[in-house]
């Protein structure tokens, strides 16, 4: 296939049971509606995964002779079909006006059929050190491409010629290279720690000496070993893990290997960019890409953020990446509801959920949600006390929390815990007055939504 006729490229495996990229999501979706297999809603395409989106595939994979399963992987068979049918039709090249997805990421032996390329060292916004000189920016193409090398690695125990290409990138000393390789191991140390340990260990054994030293320097490693390279946030807090035991143990440096960054990425397409609508679509005033007015007014009064501007509309990117992080990430304490055991194997979905919903809704009700849900699945009474003796959920996602968490993952509970939450979001979203006015509420919730079981 020729790469003119790759016009979906997803960046990684679409199916109900994980999260999804919400270009891969808004890609297919047209793919699918320009072939008859799905419907757009009134409302319009959302960036949101949905159950006519897999309902769509299924029908697809009837159609064409493949596993009915709604599950479509970066160059599997689903793929490849709906890249023919757009090519064979004509409707390609209509719905995407000519320009392909991304060719595909070749392995480093080359790939039957196309031309075989030198992958691009790119990968996901992991745990990164910001260097003492300014660090080369990771876009989310790169970010997709790593994650999709990683994906291949974990379909193999050999790891290719992939150690000498990044030894040959990092022995420039480049801050793009260290930036575009600190990414790459976060994702695999995520994956994979002990791999990642011996990977990088095969990188920094191919490298001069001189070029150690100066990626030590560059990064403040003390031990010769470079550490992912910048932060979307420009923050240093939480920068540095590296230690795979001290994550499981509850550490503070728990689960900062680009986890926020892909929450962060996600997020994204669902605030969308500036917006003034009436008050009563949205009570919060100008917003822009999801910070309101009326929250940067109650920020602007604390300490922490006097310094951001009196409007949202100059908000820049860096500071509502900063305020993100911290409001939202940090102080609920997303990275160690993300590392409680298990969780990401038996529900992928629930922490980036607990962000979502603490974004839109406010971290407390997110948490209190989480605390509903949990104690319903479980039978259990987590309620605390209030000065006033009533029995009240305190939406703090603390130790006790995660605790419940671990014994519904352990119990087989913890997809019924996740769709919980989002019940509990769409009874809630209900009750808004400007609830009419954001169509895209409800499906937003419902992305977030598992089979029961998965």
């Amino acid at each position: 296939m020729s790469l003119f006729s790759n016009f979906l490229n997803i960046g990684q495996t679409l199916s109900s049971a994980a999260s999804a990229f919400g270009d891969d999501v808004l890609n297919v979706k047209k793919a699918l509606g320009g072939l008859g297999f799905y419907k757009t809603p009134d409302f319009g395409r959302t960036p949101y995964p949905d159950s006519d989106l897999f309902d769509g595939l299924k029908s697809f994979q009837k159609s064409n002779g493949l596993k009915p399963d709604g599950m479509m992987k970066p160059d599997g068979p689903t793929e490849t079909g709906l890249n023919k049918s757009l090519l064979n039709s004509g409707i390609g090249n209509k719905l995407f006006q000519h320009e392909p997805g991304r060719s595909p990421l070749h392995w480093p032996s080359g790939r039957s059929g196309a031309e075989s390329v030198t992958p691009k060292l790119i990968m996901p916004l992991p745990e990164r050190q910001k260097l003492p000189e300014q660090s080369f920016p990771v876009s989310s193409e790169s970010t997709a491409s790593n994650r999709r090398t990683v994906d291949a690695m974990m379909k193999s125990s050999d790891d290719g010629d992939l150690p000498h290409l990044f030894a040959d990138s990092l022995g420039t000393t480049k801050p793009k290279a260290v930036s575009e390789y600190g990414d790459f191991m976060g994702q695999l140390r995520e994956r994979d720690p002990d791999r990642a340990a011996r990977f990088e260990k095969a990188v920094m054994d191919k490298l001069p000496e001189a070029s150690r030293a100066r990626l030590a320097q560059m990064t403040g490693s003390v031990d010769n070993i470079p550490k992912p390279a910048g932060d979307l946030t420009g923050s240093s807090k939480n920068d540095t893990i590296n230690n795979p035991k001290e994550k499981a143990s509850g550490g503070s440096n728990i689960g900062t290997d680009g986890v926020f960054e892909r929450f962060r990425e996600r997020l994204a397409p669902r605030e969308g960019g500036y917006a003034e609508r009436p008050e009563s679509a949205d009570p919060g005033g100008p917003t822009q890409k999801g910070m309101s007015q009326k929250f940067l007014n109650t920020l602007r009064a604390k300490s922490d953020w006097q310094h951001l501007p009196a409007n949202s509309k100059d908000l820049s990117d860096e500071q509502i990446n900063n305020v993100y992080r911290k409001e939202f990430f940090d102080k609920p304490q997303i990275n160690k509801l993300h590392a409680v055991p298990g969780l990401k194997e038996a529900a992928q979905k629930l922490a980036e959920q607990v962000f979502d919903a603490g974004v839109l809704h406010g971290p407390e009700d997110a948490g209190k949600w989480l605390q509903q849900s949990l104690d319903k699945e479980l039978g259990v009474d987590s309620r605390t006390s209030a000065p006033d003796g009533s029995k009240i959920y305190d939406g703090i996602i603390g130790t006790k929390t995660r605790k419940a968490l671990s014994q519904a993952v352990r119990q087989g509970k913890i997809s019924a815990v996740n769709n919980g939450i989002v019940d509990r979001r769409k009874a809630y979203m209900q009750t808004r007055s400007s609830f009419s006015a954001n169509k895209g509420w409800i499906p937003r919730a419902e992305s977030f939504r598992m089979k029961q079981g998965k």
